[in-house]
């Protein structure tokens, strides 16, 4: 037996825990709460909480939920006002920061809030005097709020004080008094709100007004430059990704100084369509569907009213690319008179970048009663009427997707492609010259020598070999020579192969093999391809590849497939570095309990935020905020579980710049092309797709070794309309179009020229600017280069 005394710390578990969590309160929230402070980040904030509440309330007419934005800029005071109503219990709810049960996200599916900070910090952070939350319902007054210029209270809610008495929950017969108070505090009347906005008190009798008083971003502005901050108020709540459920759900109206602006309700801003898909698409629902799960006809109507009706609609903007858009990459599901769901189109299992540039609605009357989870509504039930539904959904969307992405890939096409990338690499092996003659701390002599000593003393290293191919496949690896796998049923996930080449001195040469077959013991459990396997069916099945010709075999892995009723992900903690990486720990529910080693098919609703693969190692991407982690354990849209891993501002430094064929010189890749050693990511995954909205030179840290040139990037298309005819852009396999790549690999060379020269130094902005002023002048050579690089490719293809 070992002595306690012999056993470390840790070991022997031997701690006295305080009492309390060890923590300054006040300056964490400063700290969490700080971007509340803007109008931007409150505002949508409140408005969100105003459709929440109508939704815990059941208020399902459109025309009962009203929300009313007023400003008065006298006053400098701004308060949203609704008349679903609040009761003392809701007010304990909602007091307690990050409190577990403040969202009640559980009463309805389209509540949105969190952990309910975000209206009371901009009541915090957003009022330099004070906040103040009031409400009637059900014949009772309420009225709580927050001391800001008093620094001993701050983030303490507190009750409102009448003669004395606290404000809570106390008897009220005549809500329209307490309304006519709050109304006459923003100089208002009652008469002077919308007709459908008195209609819904005098309707319900119950109102909630939430007041900033002295908006702490307008404190100190002058009255004559109040317009101009107010001005911009409507695009906001029209533009902001947390305001587009609320604008399509309910009526928010926008009150300046007593005047109604815009007249009308405010409306989601209107979105640029696609080019060549300007026309929404509208589909009537067919009368009979098929139950993807029974294989049964289930009728989509009943008592005679047409089943409904499918809109889908383009974007020209990628979706994905801001908080603001995403929320309005969805479909929307309305019953005749509500909301009833949302399917975020990422989440339907698509894996087509075109899901990003669609958007749709469905109208379909039967989704009532057993259709829905619960009275509250919560959900879409699991019914054969819904799985049909969204079978049918899905096939429309990817119908869609399908024709935007053969419109992509008309504007570049194959022969194009091939072209463009034989003059990247002329250009990229061009680069690896300029910049390894300059590894080494010799003169011009060294280059290409493979020695580490130069004319005036060692270098660093010598360069590297390019790697080497052969082309008879004498081995072939599968998943590393691992005996067996375990995956879910309805999912795929990539496979992992690898061959080889023999050589008489014991060496090998890898080979790159496209002719490969899949071979498996049973076509019931598995779909097996060289590239995936689908898990078909619970159940065990060997597989193994082949040449196609059978002659050369690869060992076998035994994959195991389990029915998965449910998946549980933890995530990190902290925000990740942009570029770091961490595993998620995903345990998935089977009849015979939890597994942890099973193989995920995960996808990102926001592409640019990172990537992961099969194994559940996060890859962080080059922008802060939240990426969403879908992991599939099933067939069904509803068997997924997801989780949020933030990205911070910070990056991880780059180890290194080295690609796949040899030198520190990254890989030069166009927008599309599956960039090298990602073969364990979804096929979405292993490229960036460029488009539009980004640059023409693109890095991203979840490609560490790759810089990517976006042919579809603003610049390129002017580029290609300069060379292309009015109806249509000019190719990518052109001089014109090379001899602009070679300027933007000039780009690159200069980028990676100052990068050699600071490695891990820091440096001054000025250093920075000499430094690329150096790389200029030493690698201005490279142009006249590679523009005849690029004459002798196309000469070479002519004679081809």
């Amino acid at each position: 037996m070992v002595a306690l005394s012999e056993l470390s710390i840790q070991e022997a578990g031997m701690f006295e825990f305080s009492n309390e969590v060890p923590i300054d309160i006040e300056h964490t929230l400063d700290q969490l709460l700080g971007r509340f402070s803007q109008v931007r980040d409150g505002l949508p904030e409140l408005i969100k909480n105003s459709k929440d509440q109508y939704l815990r309330l059941n208020v399902s007419q459109r025309s009962d939920r009203q929300i009313a934005v007023l400003i008065n800029t006298k006053q400098k005071k701004l308060a949203v006002l609704d008349f679903a109503g609040a009761s003392s219990e809701d007010f304990k709810h909602w007091k307690t920061w990050s409190g577990r049960e403040g969202a009640r996200q559980a009463l309805a599916d389209q509540i949105e809030a969190g952990h309910g900070n975000g209206g009371k910090a901009f009541m915090v952070r957003g009022a330099s005097r004070s906040a103040v939350m009031e409400s009637c319902r059900d014949g009772f007054y309420t009225c709580m709020g927050y001391q800001n210029d008093d620094e001993s209270v701050r983030y303490r809610p507190g009750f409102g004080l009448e003669a004395g008495r606290p404000l809570d929950n106390i008897r009220e017969d005549a809500p329209q008094k307490r309304l006519t108070a709050f109304l006459r505090s923003m100089d208002l009347e009652f008469q002077k709100l919308p007709a459908s906005v008195q209609g819904a008190f005098d309707k319900r009798e119950s109102f909630t007004a939430v007041t900033i008083d002295q908006v702490q971003q307008w404190a100190k502005a002058r009255q004559d430059g109040m317009g101009t901050r107010v001005g911009k108020i409507t695009d906001l709540i029209k533009d902001h990704g947390q305001t587009a459920l609320t604008l399509e759900t309910c009526d928010v109206w926008l009150l300046v100084d007593g005047q109604v602006v815009t007249g009308s309700p405010l409306e989601v801003s209107a979105l640029e369509p696609y080019p060549g898909f300007e026309t929404p698409i509208e589909l009537e629902l067919p009368d009979v569907l098929l139950d993807p799960s029974t294989k049964e006809s289930i009728t989509m109507s009943d008592g005679g009213q047409k089943p409904g009706v499918l809109r889908l609609e383009t974007t020209k903007s990628n979706l994905a690319l801001s908080d603001d858009l995403k929320a309005r990459n969805v479909i929307r599901l309305w019953n005749s008179r509500n909301n009833v769901a949302n399917w975020p189109l990422p989440a339907l299992g698509l894996a087509m970048p075109a899901v990003y540039f669609i958007r749709g609605r469905v109208d379909c009357p039967a989704l009532i009663d057993e259709h829905l989870i619960g009275a509250d509504r919560k959900d879409l039930a699991d019914t054969p009427l819904v799985r049909a539904l969204e079978a049918w959904v899905v096939e429309q969307v990817k119908s869609l997707a399908t024709e935007i992405q053969k419109v992509q890939a008309s504007e570049t096409a194959p022969q194009e492609q091939a072209k463009a990338k034989k003059a990247l690499k002329a250009f990229r092996d061009l680069m690896r010259s300029f910049l390894e003659q300059r590894e080494a701390d010799g003169d011009d002599s060294d280059s290409g020598s493979g020695s580490k000593s130069g004319a005036r003393g060692p270098g660093q290293r010598e360069p590297r070999d390019q790697k080497e191919f052969g082309a008879r496949i004498d081995r072939i690896i599968l998943e590393r020579e691992r005996l067996e796998l375990a995956i879910a049923t309805g999912t795929k996930i990539p496979m992992l192969f690898s061959c080889f080449e023999d050589q008489p001195d014991g060496s090998s040469k890898p080979v790159k093999a496209d002719d490969l077959v899949g071979k498996t013991d049973t076509s019931t459990v598995v779909n097996f391809s060289p590239d995936e396997v689908e898990g078909l069916a619970a159940g065990v099945a060997l597989a193994w590849l082949e040449t196609s010709d059978g002659k050369i075999r690869s060992n076998e892995v035994l994959i195991e497939v389990l029915d998965v009723s449910a998946v549980d992900i933890v995530g990190p903690a902290e925000p990740l570095k942009q570029g770091g990486k961490f595993k998620l720990h995903t345990s998935f529910k089977t009849p015979s309990g939890s597994r942890e080693d099973v193989l995920i098919s995960a996808s990102i609703d926001e592409p640019d935020m990172g990537s992961i693969g099969r194994g559940g190692v996060f890859t962080a991407g080059g922008h802060e905020g939240h990426a969403t982690v879908r992991v599939k354990f099933g067939s069904k849209l509803t068997d997924q579980a997801s989780i949020q891993v933030a990205v911070g501002a910070e990056r991880v430094q780059p180890k290194g710049l080295g690609g796949e064929s040899g030198s520190d010189i990254p890989e030069i890749l166009l927008c599309g092309e599956e960039a090298p050693g990602m073969a364990d990511l979804p096929v979405e995954q292993r490229t960036h797709h460029g488009g539009q909205d980004y640059p023409t030179i693109i890095e991203e840290p979840q490609f560490p070794n790759v810089v990517w040139l976006n042919p579809q990037s603003a610049e390129s298309q002017r580029v290609r309309k300069s060379m292309g005819t009015p109806k249509g852009l000019g190719g990518i396999g052109n001089r014109t179009f090379a001899q602009f790549m070679a300027l933007k690999c000039f780009e690159v060379l200069k980028r990676l020229h100052v990068r050699q020269q600071i490695r891990d130094n820091a440096v001054t902005e000025a250093q920075f600017l000499q430094h690329a002023a150096h790389a200029e002048i030493e690698c201005a050579s490279f142009i006249d280069h590679a523009w005849q690089a690029s004459e002798e490719v196309f000469k070479k293809a002519n004679v081809e």
